[in-house]
């Protein structure tokens, strides 16, 4: 089903309301969130790293694109979940950092050109849900120009709880 999402200064105005789109792929890409003004990330960005972690142990990819830019104070979304993919235990050789993007649709292309010149072929693009129903399109689009394949997963809360690593709201900012 396709619905209608018209927001100020968005070129994309369509809203997929769409299950999860689940599969093994090359690698998981990870959107980035702002930062806040002293550059420290908010719960909802440790938990999408949170939840790329939990997608890797499962199988469906080895490897982990982090994509943000906007600099806060220096710290790049990107480098902020670089920095929480080390402290989740994800080894260092397995993320790959794309700092360039500012926007969803930045991290669409910026994300897809990185998998043409790595040759990857495949993403699995984890976001929360209300902010897959915005990436999805955008990163559809990127994707198709370039022939690769994309598949989406929310951040599921009872998943990254079961870790006992989740954060929530009211936890204090790094």
């Amino acid at each position: 089903m396709i619905g209608v999402l018209a927001a100020p200064g968005c070129a994309y105005y369509r809203l997929e309301l769409q299950r999860e789109k689940i599969a093994n792929a090359d690698v998981i890409i990870v959107p980035g969130l702002a930062l806040d003004e002293d550059g420290r990330g908010v719960p909802i960005l440790w938990n999408r790293v949170l939840m790329a972690r939990v997608a890797r142990d499962r199988g469906h990819a080895s490897s982990i694109i982090v994509s943000g830019g906007k600099p806060r104070r220096g710290i790049t979304e990107s480098a902020k979940m670089l920095e929480y993919a080390g402290r989740l235990g994800i080894p260092p050789e397995a993320v790959i950092e794309e700092p360039r993007a500012t926007s969803s649709v930045e991290n669409g292309r910026f994300s897809a050109e990185l998998m043409v010149a790595r040759g990857l072929r495949s993403a699995l693009v984890v976001s929360d849900d209300w902010h897959l129903r915005y990436a999805i399109p955008v990163f559809r689009d990127a994707f198709e120009e370039l022939g690769l394949e994309l598949y989406w997963l929310a951040v599921d809360a009872e998943a990254v709880a079961a870790t006992g690593l989740a954060r929530d709201d009211d936890d204090p900012h790094e």
